[in-house]
């Protein structure tokens, strides 16, 4: 069985293709649902799912308490240094899932990861023989050392456009300044409304948001978030790796 974990996203779109031309038997396309992606992503999702079923393969989505949920139960949202939505809506699941159909750990998993990403993305492995965040299994990262357009060719026969943006599975903290400018008004109102769930946010009166303030040059709120960005002001991340978290290889 091979295995890949797919955000529905550019490059693991591009990674479905590249195993459809390797012929790879047994192929299992794997998503996890964090019930937090924007309202126009389940089209995508279904695209995905509809052009890996025509190739023979399956596709399975894999479920999680959601991230309102998560963040109401932790009463945080989470940061770059405490990425535990990662690891709770994605990695756990996905170790659970791994174990219910694959319990001799025999299958091999595959991501879409590039290099050329990120500074922290720099040295990421072809393959670890056993990894952490796959139950001990094997993992591969064909894409590891591919161009930006060895990508988008692999895009282009699969019959996809290049997206401009990220993968929206997930309106994450960590969004760079294209992603918040992608923000629609649903989005903005969806951020707001958690944020008043949890008792924080610009009508609470409290210094608190969902995107950290101290990021984003002092914007405070969804809304001077995004207005920076359009103006183009920047989202500074620390560069550095994080296993469990962003840069785990199961973030889009």
């Amino acid at each position: 069985m091979n295995v890949i974990f797919s955000s529905c996203g550019n490059d693991s779109v591009a990674l479905i293709q590249w195993a459809i031309n390797k012929g790879l038997p047994g192929l299992v396309v794997a998503y996890s649902e964090t019930h937090w992606g924007s309202a126009d992503w389940p089209k995508r999702v279904a695209r995905v799912r509809a052009y890996i079923e025509a190739n023979g393969g399956q596709f399975f989505t894999i479920q999680s308490e959601g991230f309102v949920n998560l963040a109401k139960r932790k009463q945080a949202i989470p940061t770059n240094g405490m990425a535990f939505c990662s690891y709770i809506l994605k990695i756990e699941p996905a170790m659970k899932w791994m174990d219910s159909i694959d319990p001799d750990k025999k299958a091999i998993c595959y991501t879409g990861v590039m290099r050329i990403e990120s500074e922290a993305r720099a040295k990421w492995p072809e393959i670890v023989e056993e990894s952490p965040n796959h139950g001990g299994r094997r993992l591969i990262s064909p894409m590891a050392t591919f161009s930006e357009q060895d990508r988008d060719n692999l895009l282009a026969d699969a019959g996809f456009d290049v997206l401009p943006h990220r993968s929206r599975e997930c309106r994450c903290v960590n969004m760079n300044q294209k992603d918040i400018q992608g923000l629609t008004e649903l989005d903005l109102i969806d951020i707001e409304t958690l944020e008043d769930d949890m008792g924080i946010g610009v009508r609470s009166g409290k210094p608190k948001f969902f995107f950290r303030s101290s990021k984003h040059g002092g914007a405070e709120g969804v809304r001077q978030v995004k207005a920076r960005a359009d103006r183009g002001g920047g989202y500074y991340s620390p560069d550095q790796e994080d296993l469990f978290g962003c840069d785990s290889g199961f973030c889009g």
